[in-house]
């Protein structure tokens, strides 16, 4: 005679209550939070399109532990809560302003945004607050203009997050395959995006391979860096390496 196959273990309640407790806190596990500011005049409320972690609505000890780990961001007058683990989640704020965020800031460990990364506001400003964030431990860029224009970027990071921490992904594949920073420049570097002529202290840059959709000019790096130096007597002052653009 077959046995019945179910989903259910009718017998779990009847296990000790410290293995009860750690089950459930074998189920908690790291969830991409997608987390938005609407704003309405003056008012800002949290908006999230992430479902309430399962085991939360599984019984009443269920949710009493795994709420130990998760904290909730609330809107009081809404009645709206986020479901967050500070400690494993990613917060997915889109293009939200990280200045909305602020208040919650010292609590983000793991962070992923969209943004073009050569636009202005962000280079200028945001990239700044991001130094900021002491308990970030990694980042994710959903880079509008393409992985590529994430070239060279950690190297403004690295004081206080390390490069292999880093990670970019296209728009189009973000639940896909990420490339953190380290091969990303191993991987561009390899494919001749840059090319040093040692000896004349100059840079020759390709620049149709990082072009973007929206911008028709060529994209510069910081490559003052990389440029390799003519010969200089010591104790006189280096010339400035000179940059040549190709494929303009």
């Amino acid at each position: 005679m077959a046995t019945a196959t179910t989903s259910t273990f009718h017998p779990f309640q009847r296990l000790p209550l410290e293995l009860r407790i750690l089950i459930w806190e074998l189920t908690v596990e790291s969830r991409v939070v997608e987390l938005r500011v609407a704003a309405k005049g003056p008012m800002r409320h949290l908006r999230s399109s992430t479902p309430v972690p399962a085991q939360l609505q599984t019984c009443r000890e269920a949710r009493e532990h795994p709420t130990t780990h998760h904290d909730t961001e609330g809107d009081p007058e809404r009645e709206r809560y986020v479901w967050f683990n500070y400690e494993i989640d990613i917060l997915s704020i889109g293009k939200t302003e990280m200045g909305d965020l602020w208040p919650i800031s010292h609590h983000i460990r793991r962070l992923r945004l969209e943004r073009p990364l050569s636009d202005e506001f962000f280079c200028r400003f945001e990239s700044k607050l991001l130094t900021r964030l002491r308990s970030l431990v990694e980042v994710q860029f959903v880079s509008l203009n393409g992985v590529r224009s994430g070239y060279l970027m950690a190297e403004y990071l690295e004081q206080w997050l390390a490069p292999e921490d880093v990670y970019f992904a296209d728009p189009d594949d973000v639940d896909g395959t990420m490339i953190n920073s380290i091969d990303l420049d191993a991987m561009i570097n390899e494919q001749g995006v840059w090319r040093m002529l040692a000896g004349h202290g100059r840079m020759f840059f390709d620049a149709k391979l990082l072009k973007t959709p929206d911008y028709d000019g060529p994209y510069m790096v910081d490559c003052w860096r990389y440029a390799m130096l003519s010969p200089v007597s010591l104790g006189s002052r280096p010339a400035r390496p000179r940059v040549s653009i190709l494929g303009v």
